[in-house]
């Protein structure tokens, strides 16, 4: 048995399709709109403030000397970049650049060497130990920086690292490893133990 279903029966058994316009939407309060553009406001002036500073320096930085140091401030001048020619062929940049990322990486790389596996011990077999560590942590990165140069200068001096990049590297370990640790073991703590 077969049933035919006829083009006016099809299309009044479809439900109605309704306009675009006909959709009701909830309209945003007024002054919820208004707060939403004044905190953009804020924001957006905000960021231009912080950038600010980063932009003076660029463009003094092209700036010739005698327009970068007048008063009041020149903003009409051609762009040099005499300044960063001659910080490359008459000083030891390139040296300075090359310490750096050498303190850098020992820095990094030792600093994670120690604080991952600290830090993933204090975050899985926690306890009273561990919560006392992570506060002598904190102590000792509470300590003004004063408080350790002196005993630092004398263990450089006495090992003949004094004025070395491998001082430097093990200065920064030093002090930032209580910060590496307290943020690995954050992080090792919001991974499941399943895992």
């Amino acid at each position: 048995m077969t049933v035919e279903i006829t083009d006016t029966e099809a299309r009044s058994s479809r439900t109605p399709v309704q306009a675009a316009g006909d959709i009701t939407r909830r309209r945003p309060r007024p002054g919820r709109s208004r707060a939403a553009v004044v905190a953009a406001i804020l924001l957006a002036v905000t960021c231009l403030l912080m950038v600010f500073p980063f932009v003076w320096a660029a463009l003094a930085s092209t700036k010739p000397t005698d327009v970068a140091f007048a008063n009041p401030p020149v903003f009409s001048y051609t762009p040099t970049f005499t300044a960063y020619v001659d910080l490359w062929q008459t000083t030891d940049f390139y040296l300075y650049l090359i310490n750096t990322m050498v303190v850098a990486v020992i820095s990094t790389v030792v600093a994670l060497l120690v604080g991952i596996p600290c830090a993933y011990a204090l975050s899985r077999y926690g306890g009273i130990a561990s919560v006392v560590l992570l506060i002598l942590a904190l102590v000792f990165r509470a300590l003004p920086r004063f408080a350790v140069v002196l005993p630092m200068y004398d263990i450089t001096r006495s090992l003949g690292i004094y004025d070395t990049t491998y001082a430097m590297a093990a200065a920064l370990i030093v002090i930032n490893q209580p910060f590496t640790i307290w943020l690995l073991r954050n992080f090792f703590a919001e991974i499941p133990r399943e895992l």
